[in-house]
Formats: C-alpha cells, structure tokens, sequence
C-alpha cells in the first residue's frame, strides 16, 4: 500500500469525522507518527493517523463523555444500593470528590462517589452488620499476623 500524502490524510480524515476537527497543523509522515490536530473545544492534541482514521478523536472529548451527570450517578447509585438511601444532598462533580448521602436509619455521611457505585454502603450499617466494633476488627487483623 503506498504512503498517503498530507492531502489525502486529510481527505479520508473528514470522511471519519466531518467537519469536526481543523487539520490546518497536520504534517502526514506516516500512518504511525503522530500529527497535531485541533479540536474546537480544547485546541491542539496529538495522535496517530492510524487511530484517528480508526473513528478516535480528541481525548478530552472522549472523558468528558465517560463523565457521570448528577442524574446518572443518582440513578446508578440507587440500582447499586436497590434506593436505600436518599441522594437529595449529593452535588456529584467526579468519581474521587466525596458526596453526602443520607442513611435513612443512620442519617447523613460522606463516601467518594466511586466507591459508593462499586458497594460501599453507610459505615453504621456496615458495622452492625459485621457485628464488629472498630476496636474487635483492629484485634482480629492483629491476631492474623
């Protein structure tokens, strides 16, 4: 297969994306050296012509379309937690920022959003269910050494 020429890269560019990006930086080498590419929401990026003719575009637009909205983690949230508890104080901004949910027998506590969505539940519960005190769980570690 012969190589493209910057042109031609461009050309076959726009059948994948359209209009989306300016392709004003691009100097085409060959289908793996990276070319600059500008994205009209968060300017230059750069990528291989190989992925970008593969339907990849900007990566900043790829994470903010992974990002959760407030709606979709309450939603998530509440089939994680089978609507256990009440989200009415959540300000979800991303996975790592902790959110204030309410237990409905325990009352309001914080947790990261993450690991809410991956199970983690009220810490009270937790303990009860458990049937360990913070002191007895400490006492078991230990005596596993």
């Amino acid at each position: 297969m012969r190589k493209l020429t910057t042109k031609e890269f461009i050309k076959r560019s726009r059948e994948v994306h359209s209009d989306r990006y300016d392709y004003s930086k691009v100097e085409y080498v060959n289908n793996k050296t990276k070319v600059v590419i500008i994205c009209p929401e968060h300017g230059d990026f750069e990528q291989s012509p190989n992925s970008h003719l593969s339907g990849i575009g900007c990566p900043h637009c790829a994470n903010e379309s992974k990002k959760l909205t407030q709606e979709s983690f309450i939603q998530k949230a509440n089939e994680v937690h089978d609507n256990k508890y009440d989200y009415s104080k959540v300000e979800y901004t991303h996975s790592a920022t902790k959110v204030e949910i309410i237990c409905p027998i325990h009352g309001a506590f914080e947790q990261t959003s993450y690991n809410h969505l991956r199970g983690s539940g009220c810490p009270h519960c937790g303990y009860e269910n458990t049937g360990w005190t913070k002191a007895k769980f400490i006492d078991i570690c230990e005596s596993k050494k």
